[in-house]
């Protein structure tokens, strides 16, 4: 692979590193330790021009392609060339037009900190660490999004480099097929090297944590189950069962417990706010309860999810319902006794806003969900046979109640061809194939869901 290597670096304005150089490591970590990012090469791109010039490489030499940004996939890339975006990091905010415009190395918390001084937000999931555009390519399912919809839908255009070494600028009109697949399809089929959304107006909510005795966690999931049927849309909620560590930074009643957490955030009055929830704080023994009113820069303390890597085998799928005999099925598998080491399963109730099509229709499966579900357990080497025979067991179990599909972005460890199809409807996964074939015959792409590995092998 070393042929061409001095060209393609000579035409770089970034830095080339290859495998075993001084901060290779470093510049492909992940934030699911367990996986490993082993490119030949890396290119960390500074400019398009160097994106542009990492691809006609790949596509001269028949090099596997992958990119990477901030690390939250939950694929590994082997060989081939790696495309480091997260210097890609320059960031347009348009306030009265309510839109942003950000590179490909951006995280939500950036966005955020430039856009609530405005009064403005960005529909960001459950951590702001999360890079912009890979979660906005996957679906972007965000805490606020029973109000507000999916993240990708508010997408407004793109640029990209596909695999001809050709920049595009796509958007509803001048790529149709592009916009389409980008927003939700997982990005495999160029580099997204920037995102144009819109924001929306909110400054604050109330809410936060309620954090129950995670064994009576049955009651409270029924409770919950109930209760989802009766919300309106302002209210945006999940259910956790999380296996905490002891850790003095946590707050003294949850170390080292096992916690029924429910997240909440409602996009109305407190003590509106208070008459909704209380059925739920009523459901189980209460630990901790920090629902307040929140500023929308606080949002990743509704969730409050793990701030640095560790190692860990997720799985996902979609209820259309959930029942008594559901919960019998999850917590046979994934409750308070399970013998292996859970970190925690994620309730996400769905409906409202996140059933609605956008004006302009995109690659995004499963809005007939009622729920998200995704089971993660803990792989560390000595136990992730085990944690993955478990957390595969509670996707079969529930199968009867499951829409038979995911959202590519909760989607978690890919098992295989069939598997990462569960992603699309069968339409749009055709539809994906044959945008695929199109602008990466070749079948060199191999990041996130990438859809080029099943596409290539059936070649």
């Amino acid at each position: 692979m070393s042929e061409g290597l001095a060209d393609l670096e000579a035409e770089l304005t970034g830095a080339l590193m290859v495998r075993g150089a001084p901060g290779f490591e470093a510049e492909v970590a992940t934030f699911n330790s367990s996986l490993l990012h082993t490119p030949l090469i890396i290119v960390c791109a500074e400019t398009v021009a160097d994106v542009q010039a990492a691809v006609r490489y790949a596509t001269k030499y028949g090099v596997q392609l992958g990119v990477h940004a901030t690390g939250h996939g939950y694929t590994s890339f082997t060989d081939g060339l790696m495309v480091s975006v997260r210097r890609l990091n320059s960031m347009t905010l348009d306030v009265e037009g309510h839109l942003v415009t950000v590179g490909a190395g951006v995280r939500w918390r950036e966005v955020l900190e430039a856009s609530a001084p405005h009064g403005l937000s960005p529909l960001a999931g459950s951590s702001t660490d999360v890079g912009v555009v890979g979660y906005l390519l996957g679906s972007g399912i965000a805490i606020t999004g029973r109000a507000f919809g999916f993240g990708t839908d508010r997408v407004i255009a793109l640029e990209m480099v596909t695999l001809d070494g050709e920049f595009r600028k796509v958007d509803a009109i001048t790529e149709p097929d592009l916009f389409w697949g980008l927003r939700g399809g997982g990005g495999n089929l160029g580099i997204v090297t920037s995102v144009t959304f819109e924001l929306v107006e909110l400054a604050s909510f109330y809410g936060g944590g309620i954090y129950f005795d995670g064994t009576h966690v049955r009651d409270v999931l029924s409770a919950y189950a109930s209760w989802t049927t009766t919300l309106v849309e302002e209210m945006c909620t999940s259910l956790a069962l999380v296996w905490l560590p002891p850790d003095p930074s946590l707050p003294e009643p949850l170390r080292g417990k096992l916690v029924a957490h429910l997240r909440v955030v409602y996009l109305g009055s407190e003590s509106d706010g208070d008459e909704i929830l209380a059925p739920m704080r009523a459901s189980g023994p209460v630990l901790l309860d920090s629902v307040t009113q929140m500023a929308v820069t606080a949002m990743d303390d509704v969730h409050g999810d793990p701030p640095s890597a560790i190692p860990f085998y997720a799985r996902g799928t979609l209820f259309g319902d959930i029942n008594d005999d559901t919960i019998d099925a999850m917590l046979s598998v994934v409750g308070p006794d399970v013998a292996v080491p859970m970190l925690m399963w994620d309730l996400r109730h769905q409906g409202g806003a996140f059933s609605r099509e956008p004006a302009v229709p995109n690659a995004i499966c499963g809005r007939d969900a009622a729920f998200n579900w995704q089971v993660v357990g803990l792989a560390t080497p000595e136990c992730v046979d085990a944690v993955q025979l478990v957390v595969d067991q509670s996707i079969t179990a529930t199968e009867p109640w499951s829409t038979g599909h995911t959202l590519v972005n909760l989607h978690g460890a890919v098992k295989d061809d069939v598997d990462r199809a569960r992603a699309f409807d069968s339409a749009g996964y055709d539809r994906m194939v044959e945008l695929v074939r199109r602008y990466d015959p070749q079948g060199l792409l191999r990041h996130g869901h990438s859809i080029a590995r099943s596409v290539g092998q059936s070649r």
